[in-house]
């Protein structure tokens, strides 16, 4: 029968040839497969590789386990004389070693505890390498209260940078400056100052006695054993600050744990220290010490599951309340997700070299949560009502399930401030050429208006009374009305009082056909040109619908600076029911505001008159 063409493909190792109808032959030329009738001597053929398979990676969890398991294990064929007669604590010791590798691993294969991970996974190790060494000969009696010493050290140092890349306070580093003198020096006063038979070792083992009076040794020994109550008590006080302070901290269970275990291990220690101990008695003491520090790997796995079933919620959650990702949506899930009713988010622009949120207004940096693209740039900042909201697991994992919707807001505004520049250099445009007519209204057809003017009341001067001089009058009057034709036009496309005297002055200019009809409550200062003269046009816009269509009896424009934005409002009380249409005056207001990243608020009732706000801010708008 035929192969199935799809396990022959192009590939590294050469396997043989393929003929011309796709029969598969060795490096001889031999079919590999029964051929139909006329097809054993197909000449043309071409060499075939087989496809090279990708072996599988392994699970992120696998090599946490093996390793678990491997280190889990050593403890056991170390002490084996010892764990005939004590099994419980034989399969504690397996599980403080596997799970504290585990947990280690697992950590420093996360974001945010790599080094606890490190510390975790060498504290596991010592553990093992203690059992290794719990023999009463050689110099194992003295590596072994060594490797004690560190396996605290590191254990110690790793809880404390659960969740942190480096120590940031003083009293973290005071305390593990004070659990290394303690823990390293109080081992190497004792080895020197006291016998290790006091110790219950074997007088031939290798040990440092300097041979001094046995009361020397005997307070040394308390000392020792003191200190490390004392380091204990330290250890749980910096826990107790690193709660209280903003930035990521353990959890509570995890807190109480590491108290639990850091009291216990100074108390079990506090007896073998004496001069009276033995072998039994410091193995016994090394499996109640491993039996109370088995919880801290289980409150790290604990915690684990914890997190990811939060991370699981969280994206469920967000994917529910986002559905299509617009500015708003993202906003609002992400408020509701973390209950923050105040929260921004603010997205970066490259074109624009600055941040916009979710009503197009422009920062050109903005506070808060930095959030990045995958490759490392700038994506956007999340600005959280507190800081201490910051340290929020939740806030971390709301971010990350939200990084497609974040990602995809941004080219949506990318898009859009694209659609704005645009919009915006054909309104400078415009504005230019509206600018230029009415100069040239003013300086060409305007002037030679008033010449023509000066000229026809020149000849009525002259010209006796009858049919010419009444047609001579009749053309002056037209042209007085041409003229006053012309300067309005010339004043509604680019007042010059603008440019002299400000928004204030070109809308009193622009509200005299309104007479005592119009109140205007605009201030003298001063704004950006482009500021003023879009604002002119919006609010003339407004004053004209209202002449044509409001049928009012009052107006009232108000102009008002407030949160770094200029306010434009036109309240009537004309008939109302004014709404924007396309190819309306109204709907090129909203084109000029948008273009601005401003906002238009229209409100017209029926019978209650129209109320026109638009919003400028003055950052980003000039």
């Amino acid at each position: 029968m035929r192969p199935s063409p799809e396990r022959w493909f192009p590939g590294r190792r050469p396997v043989g040839t393929v003929d011309g109808r796709g029969f598969p032959r060795d490096n001889t030329g031999k079919a590999l497969f029964p051929l139909p009738p006329g097809a054993e001597h197909d000449a043309e053929v071409q060499p075939v590789y087989l496809l090279d398979r990708t072996p599988r990676a392994l699970h992120p969890a696998a090599l946490p386990v093996l390793i678990a398991v491997v280190v889990g294990v050593i403890p056991l064929p170390a002490a084996w004389p010892y764990w005939v007669g004590h099994p419980i604590p034989a399969v504690l010791a397996v599980l403080l070693s596997g799970s504290l590798a585990g947990a280690g691993l697992l950590l420093a294969q996360r974001a945010g505890s790599p080094r606890t991970g490190l510390l975790l996974l060498a504290a596991s190790v010592l553990f093992a390498i203690g059992w290794v060494l719990a023999r009463d000969t050689g110099a194992y009696p003295l590596i072994g209260e060594y490797t004690q010493s560190v396996f605290f050290l590191a254990l110690g140092a790793g809880i404390l940078l659960h969740g942190r890349a480096r120590f940031d306070r003083w009293y973290e580093w005071a305390w593990t400056i004070e659990a290394f003198v303690i823990l390293i020096f109080s081992q190497t006063a004792i080895c020197l100052t006291v016998a290790p038979e006091r110790l219950g070792y074997s007088p031939d083992v290798l040990w440092f006695n300097l041979d001094v009076p046995e009361r020397i040794g005997s307070a040394v020994t308390e000392a020792g054993a003191i200190s490390y109550v004392v380091l204990a008590l330290t250890f749980v006080w910096v826990l107790v600050l690193q709660q209280r302070r903003p930035g990521p901290r353990n959890s509570t269970a995890m807190l109480v744990v590491s108290a639990i275990f850091a009291v216990t291990a100074a108390v079990v220690q506090y007896p073998i220290m004496g001069t009276d101990s033995s072998v039994p008695a410091i193995m016994a003491a090394r499996g109640a010490q491993g039996t109370t520090a088995i919880i801290l790997p289980l409150t790290l796995f604990a915690g684990a599951l914890r997190s990811a079933w939060l991370e699981n919620r969280v994206a469920a959650q967000l994917l529910t309340l986002i559905g299509h990702a617009t500015p708003e949506s993202v906003r609002s899930g992400l408020r509701v997700v973390l209950r923050d009713p105040e929260l921004e988010v603010w997205y970066w622009i490259p074109g624009a070299a600055a941040f916009v949120d979710t009503a197009g207004r422009l920062r050109r940096t903005a506070s808060g949560l930095q959030i990045r693209t995958p490759g490392g740039g700038p994506l956007a900042v999340c600005a959280l009502s507190t800081a201490q909201a910051e340290h929020d697991p939740t806030v971390r994992i709301a971010l990350e399930a939200s990084s497609s919707a974040l990602q995809a807001v941004q080219l949506q505004l990318v898009h859009a401030e694209e659609m704005r520049d645009i919009q915006d250099r054909l309104m400078a445009a415009e504005d230019d050429g509206r600018k230029e007519l009415a100069r040239d209204l003013h300086d060409g057809v305007q002037q030679e208006l008033a010449a023509l003017r000066l000229q026809l009341v020149g000849l009525l001067g002259q010209v006796p009374p009858g049919a010419t001089l009444e047609r001579l009058a009749d053309c002056n009057d037209r042209v007085v009305a041409v003229i006053e034709q012309v300067r309005s036009i010339s004043r509604g496309l680019h007042p010059t009082s603008l440019a002299h005297d400000g928004l204030a002055g070109a809308l009193e200019e622009a509200a005299e056909g309104f007479g005592r009809r119009i109140r205007l409550d605009v201030p003298a200062r001063r704004f950006a040109p482009r500021i003023e003269l879009a604002m002119y046009y919006i609010l003339s816009e407004a004053l004209t619908n209202v002449m044509k269509h409001a049928q009012a009896e009052s107006v009232h424009v108000r102009v008002d600076v407030r949160d770094d934005a200029i306010i434009g409002e036109v309240v009537d009380d004309g008939r109302g029911g004014a709404t924007v249409t396309l190819g309306g005056g109204l709907h090129g207001v909203e084109d000029r505001v948008r273009a601005l990243r401003g906002r238009l608020e229209l409100a017209s009732r029926n019978g209650h008159g129209t109320r026109l706000t638009v919003t400028i801010p003055l950052i980003g708008a000039a």
